[in-house]
């Protein structure tokens, strides 16, 4: 058997230099090393909400401040968590697919993230290999997002 490797020569499109937040359905923001930095290392962040244009601020604190919230470094990588769902319940950020913040504004020491330029991250169904197929994988159905099923109707409202 003869094989044609092909060597691949991009780069990945994230930089290591960027800061990125994200947002999960649990209600937790991850942090990469470089968001962690920006706030000044914080042992803990103070969450602010803007309403009318409906951002969010994380703001450096100390873990006495009663309302902080922790920053717990993941041994597993250089991301860091803060765990807010109460945060995200007050305001009625909707939790479902994970949400990666675009265009992250740093104001007076503050990380801006603005909930209307966001990109969902929908996880997809791994492919499956099955033993009866001889030409290769089978590609299962796309999982429909939660969003949409809140806009379906059933057949006989329409």
């Amino acid at each position: 058997m003869s094989w044609e490797w092909e060597e691949f020569t991009q780069k990945a499109n994230y930089r290591a230099e960027m800061i990125r937040v994200s947002l999960n359905g649990r209600g937790h923001f991850f942090l990469n090393q470089k968001a962690v930095e920006t706030l000044g290392t914080p042992e803990a962040v103070i969450l602010l909400y803007e309403r009318a244009n409906r951002l969010i601020g994380i703001k450096p604190s100390s873990s006495e401040v009663e309302h902080s919230y922790e920053i717990k470094h993941q041994s597993s990588s250089q991301n860091s968590v803060v765990r807010a769902k109460s945060f995200c319940n007050y305001y009625a950020i909707r939790l479902g697919d994970t949400l990666v913040f675009n265009d992250i504004q740093v104001q007076d020491g503050m990380i801006v993230l603005d909930l209307g330029n966001v990109t969902e991250v929908v996880r997809r169904a791994r492919l499956m290999e099955f033993p009866h197929q001889a030409n290769g994988r089978e590609r299962p159905a796309q999982p429909i997002k939660f969003s949409n099923l809140l806009r379906m109707r059933a057949p006989d409202e329409e």
